[in-house]
């Protein structure tokens, strides 16, 4: 991107346009105070010959417009009136200011005034580099013209207001220059971090794409080979496995349609789980309650939640009513405390097990693997009016995105 391209000055303007009128809003709101107490001053200590110019331009007409703006800034978006209005108020300025001066015949400490409206026609108004330029060669060319209708007595007075207005644009123009400049670079730096991130985010959403319509390859290759086997055991291991890559392509699923690509809202993954896991129930009566707050959770401990929920439920479906008969609940609870930890509580209505024979089985040995090493957290599992697995583990991201 280059600074002289006008498609970048557009976006450029959009960028600041909120800065533009938050400054604005505040700035006119003081600079037309401060005009009103100074009206109070001239009062006092401005010269005969110019008193009622200042004091109706500083008490009346000069606040009456820069309060103008700062109702429009405050309750518009229209930023290019105000900077019109904005513009026309400071031209205004300086002819009074030119006007009143014009009826002394000696340099005064009141010329400040128009050096005053030039340097702020530069460093507070908000005007871009292009309108302040202009707007301030604009009030040089007025106070030079009214300088010609100004009998000074001698000619170091022209001389010394010719230096300052001179010395006021330059430290202006130079400010104002560096200070859009930086601005700027910052604008097109963040473009291109911007398009950068957008670029990887659709990579990224891609891949996890193509990662699930791999899962589904894996998967269907599977159940092919499961239809060539007559053993019913082995069989069941094939099933187990397909249930669990569709579990872990659901979840790359959920991140290719998800805006935030670090982490997915877990109970909306759990309901697809659960949904998946009754795809698959054929000769029982089976019923989920599922209780949870809307949390999302990092990406890194998703993975292993979901293999977990999913073993869980595999495993309560094979045994917690092994004849059937009844009809199986499946009580899943996903909460957070107050201390940032996220707890997960899986029970059912079975006949519970025999822990020293079912902690040797290969489904529970990878349960206890993925909530040690993975999740980093603890697991506790009982016997209660069935089988009940309780899981806590810290995730800073589920603390930072919790949704009530």
């Amino acid at each position: 991107m280059s600074f002289f391209n006008t498609k970048v000055d557009q976006q450029y303007d959009q960028w600041r346009k909120d800065a533009f009128l938050k400054q604005v809003t505040v700035l006119s709101l003081l600079t037309g105070t401060l005009y009103i107490f100074l009206s109070i001053f001239d009062s006092y200590f401005a010269p005969h010959g110019i008193i009622l110019e200042l004091i109706n331009y500083h008490r009346f007409l000069g606040p009456s417009f820069l309060y103008l703006i700062a109702f429009l800034a405050f309750y518009t978006k229209s930023d290019k009136a105000i900077r019109l209005i904005l513009i026309f108020t400071i031209l205004l300025a300086i002819t009074f200011h030119t006007y009143a001066l014009t009826q002394l015949t000696y340099y005064t400490p009141f010329h400040i005034d128009i050096y005053l409206i030039i340097f702020w026609t530069f460093s507070v108004s908000g005007l871009r580099l292009k309108d302040s330029t202009l707007t301030a060669v604009l009030s040089i060319i007025i106070s030079f013209i009214g300088l010609s209708y100004t009998s000074y007595t001698n000619m170091v007075d022209p001389f010394m207001h010719h230096f300052w207005i001179f010395t006021t644009f330059s430290f202006g123009f130079a400010g104002a220059y560096l200070l859009e400049t930086s601005s700027k670079t910052v604008f097109l730096q963040q473009q291109k971090l911007s398009q950068e991130l957008n670029n990887k985010n659709i990579l990224l959403k891609e891949l996890s794409h193509r990662v699930k319509n791999n899962l589904q390859i894996v998967a269907s290759i599977l159940y092919s080979q499961s239809q060539k086997i007559n053993d019913e055991k082995i069989t069941q291991i094939f099933d187990d496995s397909i249930q669990t890559i569709k579990s872990m392509g659901i979840l790359h699923e959920k991140l290719h349609k998800s805006q935030n690509l670090d982490s997915i809202d877990f109970k909306d993954y759990i309901q697809s789980l659960i949904s998946l896991s009754q795809q698959n129930i054929y000769n029982q009566k089976v019923h989920f309650s599922f209780e949870a707050q809307s949390i999302i959770v990092g990406i890194e401990n998703s993975i292993p939640l979901g293999l977990i929920v999913n073993e869980v439920i595999t495993n309560s479906l094979k045994y917690a009513h092994p004849n059937h008969k009844k009809d199986l609940i499946i009580k899943i609870q996903i909460s957070i405390s107050p201390d940032k930890e996220l707890k997960l509580h899986i029970s059912d209505n079975g006949v519970g097990i025999n822990f020293d024979k079912y902690n040797k089985g290969f489904g529970t040995q990878l349960i206890n693997s993925l909530v040690t090493y993975q999740l980093k957290g603890e697991i506790n599992s009982y016997n209660n009016n069935g089988l009940n697995y309780e899981i806590k583990f810290m995730d800073k991201r589920t603390s930072t995105f919790l949704i009530n």
